[in-house]
């Protein structure tokens, strides 16, 4: 007696685009028009949005060097959260959860102005 085993092809998850957070916020720097002396810093960081993410005080956010590294944990923060509301993970959805908040970004369904002028510039470079 033979028996054949019908083996179903591969099923390929697609690919995760992960959105660079490097590019993302150089598009953010560049929307935001801030300068690294103003209180919130270059990159508009809150005082929310950076204590949730790190102890240390808050005017380093004026601080390119203390910023970056904040700004990519509240970035994968507000990642995390829009994934877990089950938000498809886009520049625009990032820049959008960056600027208002995850509540923010889900009240907006993760579109706004604002998240698509950064992607636009994103996807410029």
């Amino acid at each position: 007696m033979t028996v054949h085993l019908t083996i179903p092809p591969a099923q390929h998850a697609p690919a995760v685009v992960r959105v660079d957070y490097d590019r993302l916020l150089v598009a953010i720097l560049q929307v935001e028009n801030h300068r690294w002396s103003d209180p919130c810093g270059a990159l508009a960081i809150t005082r929310d949005a950076w204590c949730e993410v790190t102890s240390l005080p808050y005017r380093l956010a004026r601080l390119s060097v203390h910023a970056f590294p904040v700004a990519h944990k509240i970035l994968a923060k507000r990642e995390a959260g829009l994934a877990g509301k089950g938000f498809a993970i886009t520049p625009e959805s990032l820049a959008t959860a960056y600027r208002h908040g995850l509540t923010g970004a889900i009240r907006r369904k993760g579109k706004s102005d604002y998240g698509q002028r950064c992607q636009n510039l994103y996807n410029d470079h």
